[in-house]
């Protein structure tokens, strides 16, 4: 099945791909007035800060230091009146340090290992046929992931776990103008997760693969403006996706009898993935100079089952309960960062 998935997710992109390439071919010559070329913006950043301490220092202050590099870049194409294509890639990393004191000697402080403080990877994908009606019908492919999945303990996997989603439905553009784009999306979208967790306790490193399939509706909101006479840009993409089918659904109802046998303090978790999933982020960027920018970045997720979990039942308790219960979260996520960041617009 998941194999099925991914061909059918790679023949509907190349499909949309090819129709676009056909119907530009075809209307080339009737359509005249078609915009032409590819709209590109790239922009890089990168965020920067440090800080020092002797082990002496009044106060008990330590040092840190701090990096995040980030990627955003763009590429739109209306290929024709009727056919538009939109690419978007999102990278972003960022680690932290701080000083410690010496456990074998308190005169000095050393640097405590980096942690990661961002990591994301998307590839969002849209074509929309624009057909100047009051709703336009889209397809779309998203891809996420991030570089280092550290959120098991004493272990790292690389590019863990992967999310495709595979949706269509129609859009309408709310405004537009040359500071400003506002759209909405309403859909039926199809998800995969497939991801890799470890098997065995540590110092064990043995891991095994899991995949989850789910399906349900999605409205997506996205807004690009500038505010204070264009001193600020503003970015901001509002997504929501409820759930309808999920393929693990009985091996939850499984997991909720082999805990609550054992634990009864337990609380079901059965029919928590049927809660609407929730992501809100905005970044508001104030450019200074060419170079310099003041970014302000503020996301918020509410997703009560990650379905990024392996549900595999044989596994012992131990290895099971904490693969599971990391994926449960009762309230929302916040992240919020402030940064004076160097940026370079690639185009």
């Amino acid at each position: 099945m998941p194999s099925t998935f991914l061909r059918s997710a790679r023949r509907l992109a190349l499909a949309l791909v090819v129709l676009g390439l056909g119907v530009s071919s075809a209307r080339a010559a009737s359509d005249a007035n078609a915009p032409a070329g590819w709209r590109l913006k790239g922009v890089s950043t990168l965020t920067l800060q440090q800080s020092a301490y002797s082990a002496n220092w009044n106060g008990g202050d330590r040092g840190s230091w701090t990096w995040v590099a980030r990627f955003n870049g763009e590429a739109e194409r209306q290929w024709t009146r009727s056919f538009n294509l939109e690419h978007q890639v999102l990278l972003s990393y960022g680690q932290t340090s701080k000083q410690e004191l010496d456990p074998t000697n308190a005169a000095r402080r050393v640097w405590a290992p980096p942690s990661k403080t961002n990591d994301q990877i998307v590839i969002d994908n849209v074509a929309r046929l624009t057909l100047d009606r009051a709703l336009d019908p889209y397809a779309s492919l998203r891809a996420e992931s991030q570089f280092l999945d550290q959120s098991q303990p004493n272990a790292t996997l690389p590019v863990n776990p992967i999310r495709l989603k595979l949706s269509a439905g129609v859009s309408r553009t709310l405004t537009e103008s040359a500071d400003r784009e506002v759209t909405a999306r309403v859909g039926v979208g199809g998800r995969l997760t497939t991801g890799r967790n470890f098997i065995e306790l540590p110092p064990g490193r043995r891991t095994a693969r899991y995949t989850n399939r789910d399906l349900g509706l999605e409205g997506i909101l996205t807004a690009n403006t500038t505010l204070f006479e264009k001193r600020v840009t503003y970015k901001g993409r509002l997504s929501l996706f409820q759930p309808l089918v999920y393929s693990q659904r009985d091996l939850l109802e499984r997991y909720d009898a082999l805990v609550g046998a054992v634990d009864p303090t337990h609380r079901p978790i059965a029919d928590d993935w049927r809660t609407i999933n929730v992501d809100v982020d905005n970044v508001f960027t104030g450019r200074i100079t060419s170079a310099l920018a003041v970014e302000l970045a503020a996301r918020l997720v509410y997703i009560k089952f990650d379905t990024a979990a392996s549900l595999d039942t044989t596994q012992p308790l131990a290895v099971l309960v904490p693969q599971v219960e990391r994926n449960v979260r009762r309230a929302g996520q916040y992240r919020q960062t402030l940064a004076l960041a160097l940026s370079y617009r690639l185009f």
